[in-house]
């Protein structure tokens, strides 16, 4: 049951990258990562052709995907508080991503995917120009990557996410024999609120968002058949 859990979840990871990629193309690795803001969150991918960046909503003002002949530069910033920061500049795009580091894990993760990222991304023709807030980066595929530090208001803030997320989802089988979809909705809300701390809980919502939808789509097309 765990490994095919497993398997729903990289395969919506994956399914995320699909615009971006050509018929004969794959993803060879991918990254959890955020917006600098902390705003929106998503992933990072690399393929034998482009690195793909994907937020979740719109994509506006947010460039998809380099292809790495397009790259002029690029840099990695590494700093235990602030973060690991993946800087990518093409002649008319440029972006700059948080990844995501919140456990030894993925911190090991991070690792490798930059490992890879250098592999494929060819040598900088000039330097990264970053705002100054963001430190300086270095062009290397080794950068020391570690967990993200949390204050005392990061675990309290989890703290409290759990708890309510929970008392939610709980609450949620409760109801479950209630005519109606309040079930549904309430369990919507918990995972929403889990989502804040919790990956597996914001790759369920994803997934349950998409159900929904294709749900409601045959429903649409049933009553305009009928």
């Amino acid at each position: 049951m765990l490994r095919r859990i497993a398997e729903q979840r990289r395969r919506l990871i994956l399914s995320k990258a699909e615009r971006y990629l050509d018929d004969d193309e794959r993803v060879l690795r991918w990254a959890r990562a955020m917006q600098i803001d902390g705003r929106r969150e998503g992933f990072v991918y690399i393929t034998p052709r482009r690195f793909i960046v994907h937020f979740t909503g719109r994509q506006d003002g947010v460039p998809g995907d380099f292809r790495w002949e397009e790259i002029t530069s690029w840099g990695v910033s590494s700093d235990p508080d602030r973060g690991t920061v993946l800087a990518v500049e093409a002649s008319d795009a440029h972006c700059f991503v948080m990844l995501r580091t919140a456990t030894a894990a993925m911190a090991d993760d991070v690792a490798e995917f930059l490992k890879q990222f250098a592999e494929h991304a060819p040598s900088p023709q000039e330097e990264v120009s970053a705002p100054g807030h963001l430190g300086s980066f270095e062009p290397t595929g080794s950068p020391e990557v570690t967990k993200q530090k949390k204050t005392v208001t990061d675990h309290t803030r989890r703290i409290v996410v759990t708890l309510l997320g929970i008392a939610l989802i709980v609450g949620a089988i409760a109801i479950i024999p209630l005519p109606g979809p309040f079930s549904f909705v309430v369990t919507i809300a918990g995972l929403a609120i889990l989502a804040r701390e919790y990956d597996w809980a914001r790759d369920a919502l994803d997934w349950t968002k998409q159900r929904y939808k294709a749900a409601a789509g045959k429903i649409k097309a049933r009553r305009q058949s009928a």
